[in-house]
């Protein structure tokens, strides 16, 4: 503690971790505001959550009380054979949902997509899209306003009006 240069806040350094229910938050250090049941964490920032989720980032935001995330810089959520990139992640740890408005990608074995918004469940393996989305497919690429993507089948399911070009064509 240092109460005159940060009144409230706990500063940690050194291989931090912190757990809530079955999440682990790791990094190289962070400030803790016990009050508001909150901290602010800095570099090599990891969630764990469970044995299936992963995400990494340079910053975070974390608010134990509605256990929501904001992460972002180099942010990669990773569930299994599904890897989401963007530069900021919100992620709801409450309803187990990840959004992003500022561009991002998800690719698994089968597909790449990207868009300027999208959300991904890991309870239920459904993706989101909106704005500027383009899936990119060894036989394909698609365009659309809006789209679904199970990530666990790779079925996409189309929302919004589309163009579709194939290889061959």
């Amino acid at each position: 503690y240092d109460q005159v240069a940060r009144p409230g806040v706990q500063i940690l350094k050194g291989n931090v971790r912190f757990r809530q229910d079955n999440a682990l938050l790791y990094c190289d250090s962070a400030y803790f505001y016990e009050q508001t049941n909150s901290f602010d964490a800095f570099s090599n920032v990891r969630i764990v959550q469970g044995d299936t989720l992963t995400i990494t980032g340079d910053f975070l935001n974390y608010d134990g009380n509605s256990k929501l995330a904001k992460i972002w810089n180099n942010v990669k959520l990773i569930d299994r054979e599904t890897t989401l990139t963007t530069s900021i992640l919100y992620y709801d740890r409450f309803n187990n949902l990840a959004f992003y408005d500022t561009g991002g990608e998800i690719k698994d074995d089968r597909n790449t997509l990207t868009s300027m918004w999208g959300q991904y469940s890991p309870a239920t393996k459904m993706a989101l899209f909106k704005d500027q989305v383009k899936m990119v497919n060894p036989d394909f690429t698609m365009t659309s306003d809006t789209l679904k993507y199970n990530t666990s089948n790779s079925i996409a399911d189309i929302v919004g009006k589309s163009h579709v070009v194939y290889k061959e064509d």
